[in-house]
């Protein structure tokens, strides 16, 4: 019966071992840029508190917003239950006046979307460049209300 507790004990500590080895339960970082505002066809300038600089391989400018819309696919803009579609678009800029035109819908869900430029593969070694990113400037086709704008970054399992 000592040998079963033993041995039992040093699976528990081995298992224990392995996964707090593992990656963090959240790979997502959101680093909040704006609280809630009206966006809509005229450009809002918005300059961030502090620059944002990309550490991680995946990173997304994100809009959460409480309209009513409709998903019809993941891969085109969320519909005003008029039928009309929600367009966001934002230009990032970083501390040299580099200029990122964020026009790729990257996320779609319920009331929240993501923004990445249309050169999504070229976007994904952004974070070895080390830009400083400063302020974006932002539009919507129609009035919008929009409850926080965050930039989300996460590394992906499957780059390297």
């Amino acid at each position: 019966m000592k040998v079963f507790a033993r041995n039992y004990i040093g699976i528990i500590c081995c298992f224990l071992a392995l996964t707090s080895s593992c990656k963090p339960a959240d790979p997502f970082s959101y680093t909040a840029i704006s609280e809630a505002r009206i966006l809509g066809p005229v450009e809002q300038d918005i300059s961030f508190s502090a620059p944002i600089v990309p550490v991680k391989q995946v990173n997304k400018l994100c809009f959460a917003y409480s309209d009513d819309t409709r998903i019809i696919k993941v891969d085109a803009p969320p519909r005003f239950t008029d039928g009309s579609e929600l367009r966001i678009v934002a230009t990032l800029f970083d501390n040299m006046d580099n200029r990122f035109e964020l026009t790729n819908l990257s996320e779609n869900a319920q009331n929240y979307l993501c923004l990445a430029p249309e050169n999504y593969g070229a976007w994904l070694e952004i974070s070895r460049d080390k830009p400083q990113f400063t302020k974006i400037i932002v539009r919507a086709n129609q009035p919008v209300h929009v409850t926080r704008i965050e930039w989300k970054a996460y590394n992906a399992w499957d780059f390297k």
